[in-house]
């Protein structure tokens, strides 16, 4: 796939609104929402590049493991590090309890699952917990397991129909979070099956079973509405709305601002594609990964030596 500057500019955007919610700065109570941007980008980039390779031919899972794994976990395992010490520094015997098992849950790539199990992402005991924040790449780890193997399947055994098989998954796990989110909102919330449809949107507008605008003024139509949707619902929603709106919005804002800059930059990708904007985007991963313990043991340091 060819390099992009718009899509780190919208890794920006997507960081940005998480960093400022989690610290409470005031205007970005859906700042949360930034993780969905990154789904639709992981998604969209990641079954792109698969079905590059597929159709060339080229594809091996073996090589796609092995730039995964360089990819996410030198830099996760050294966070794990430092968080385990500053941890066993300043942690009670029981959170230090929970926080091996988190940190455990975390190492095999399911903290999502743990964390499903023990806490809402919005209740208080959260914000005690150095590693909430890698439920998102448990929804990742799991999808880059699965989303390989199934296209692989897909184009092997369904070739003329691998593109609605992808979309008729998307829209099984759309359904599922919609059905599940009256009873139990913390599983919509961090469990994959939940949170597939939004890997799987960005996914088929890489695949092209999602049409990208191709005159001019759609590029620019489709962009603007995709960045209004993005500025909506991260300035404008909350965590007391219902989780699906916020998710959908960001999600098809996201799939809207990636699909105006498919046939040519759009007015909206020109201002993603900013020196400043795209720099933010290239250090996204870092800026994820430490900025929740970061903050979480700040908050702990305080009430140490209060």
């Amino acid at each position: 796939m060819r390099y992009r500057a718009d899509i780190d500019g919208l890794r920006a955007l997507a960081v940005i609104p998480v960093l400022f919610y989690h610290v409470g700065v005031p205007g970005f109570a859906g700042g949360f929402v930034g993780v969905d941007i990154f789904f639709v980008i992981s998604g969209y980039l990641i079954c792109g590049m698969i079905d590059g390779d597929i159709r060339s031919g080229s594809f091996s899972l073996g090589n796609f493991y092995k730039r995964r794994i360089l990819r996410i976990l030198p830099a996760l395992f050294v966070m794990f590090l430092v968080t385990s010490i500053l941890a066993y520094t300043y942690c009670l015997p029981v959170e230090l309890e929970d926080f091996s098992k988190s940190l455990a849950s975390a190492v095999g790539s399911i903290s999502n699952i743990y964390f499903a199990g023990t806490a809402g992402y919005f209740d208080a005991p959260a914000e005690t917990k150095p590693l909430l924040h890698t439920w998102s790449l448990g929804v990742e780890e799991q999808f880059y397991l699965i989303a390989p193997l199934l296209m692989l399947f897909a184009y092997r055994v369904l070739p003329k129909r691998a593109k609605l098989l992808f979309a008729v998954a998307a829209a099984f796990s759309f359904a599922a979070a919609f059905a599940v989110s009256y009873r139990n909102t913390t599983f919509v919330f961090y469990l994959t099956p939940f949170r597939a449809w939004e890997l799987a949107l960005g996914a088929l507008l890489s695949i092209k079973f999602i049409p990208a605008p191709a005159t001019e003024f759609r590029k620019n139509a489709c962009g603007m509405t995709g960045m209004l949707l993005l500025l909506g619902v991260i300035f404008l929603g909350s965590s007391s709305a219902p989780l699906l709106l916020m998710t959908s919005l960001a999600s098809i804002g996201a799939a809207l601002v990636i699909a105006s800059g498919e046939q040519g930059v759009s007015t909206v990708g020109r201002l993603l594609s900013l020196r400043p904007i795209v720099f933010i985007g290239l250090i996204f991963y870092s800026l994820y990964l430490w900025h929740w313990p970061l903050i979480v043991f700040q908050t702990t340091d305080a009430l140490f030596f209060a």
